[in-house]
């Protein structure tokens, strides 16, 4: 039920350089990795932007995916999309910014023992510096609450959430990197 993540590699710059648009995709294999089909096909609306950083499952076989997307005013919207039917149809369930006019962005994904779903990443502030946060969600996806918002020590360039993981007693790691202006 944890997280698996794969970090797409740009760190939320939104663009691959060559003004191509930058899909979401989500692929399932039905046969034990024989053949593959693509599940989900995502662009954040009205934008050439989606990019999935994340994914994971629920107690009750829900998949999620998390990541990514570019709005039209070239903001990083933290992106959680949500499958309860084994891929067929995928609806967003969070569509989150951290500050206004700021990047947030998704990366990993989690569900604790009790059932509860995490995602975690970064979301920028007024100045630019990105910070450590993690999402949780009691009720499926209904709603969600920033539950941690860390910075690696104050004056740092920013701080990224990556990972998540339980281990047998129910404790839950984050883990991530934190910049250090100091160096």
């Amino acid at each position: 039920t944890n997280g698996l993540q794969a970090n797409g590699g740009n760190g939320g710059n939104g663009g691959n350089g060559d003004n191509q648009a930058q899909h979401w995709i989500t692929r399932k294999s039905a046969n034990n990795g024989s053949t593959w089909a693509t599940d989900d096909d995502y662009v954040y609306p009205g934008s050439d932007i989606g990019l999935a950083l994340g994914a994971g499952k629920d107690a009750s076989g829900n998949i999620y995916t998390v990541g990514y997307g570019r709005s039209t005013t070239n903001i990083i919207h933290w992106i959680v999309r949500k499958s309860t039917n084994n891929g067929t149809t995928w609806t967003t369930i969070d569509d989150f910014i951290y500050t206004a006019g700021q990047t947030s962005e998704a990366n990993g994904f989690g569900v604790d023992s009790l059932g509860n779903l995490y995602v975690v990443g970064l979301g920028a502030d007024g100045s630019g510096h990105s910070h450590w946060l993690v999402r949780k969600s009691t009720d499926g996806g209904a709603t969600w609450a920033t539950v941690d918002d860390y910075v690696y020590p104050a004056g740092t360039n920013g701080t990224k959430a990556y990972g998540f993981v339980t281990d047998l007693l129910g404790n839950i790691y984050v883990c991530g990197y934190g910049w250090d202006a100091s160096k």
